[in-house]
């Protein structure tokens, strides 16, 4: 699978994830070159999403680039909610994520080295 997929794949997550969190009014920026794809995702809640910790937790598992053909399949997958633990799929094919949660604003940021 090309890099493009997996962005896609990965961007399909994040979105449900803020779809099934009730954030609203989002903005996406992906940039990628030759090296690496970052996506910033900007979105408004009413309240602190509840698993908030728990995903962000999940995101910061460590990538395991031997396994993504595996990954390739199950992420980005047509669930209408996903459980907070198998956003770690997601986390597995990340290198770096940052979030920051100020009422009512929440940004994400990943980064995905090409290997």
């Amino acid at each position: 699978m090309n890099e493009k997929e997996r962005t896609r794949r990965i961007v399909d997550d994040l979105l449900l994830y803020c779809f099934s969190n009730d954030i609203q009014k989002l903005q996406l920026d992906i940039q990628q070159d030759k090296t690496k794809v970052t996506i910033h995702l900007t979105g408004y809640c009413e309240s602190k999403p509840s698993d908030m910790e728990k995903f962000f937790d999940a995101l910061n598992a460590p990538r395991n680039p031997n396994l993504e053909g595996y990954y390739d399949e199950l992420l980005g997958g047509h669930q209408e909610f996903r459980k907070t633990q198998e956003y770690r799929l997601l986390g597995m094919m990340i290198d770096e994520a940052q979030l920051r949660f100020e009422f009512p604003e929440i940004q994400l940021e990943l980064t995905r080295f090409f290997h």
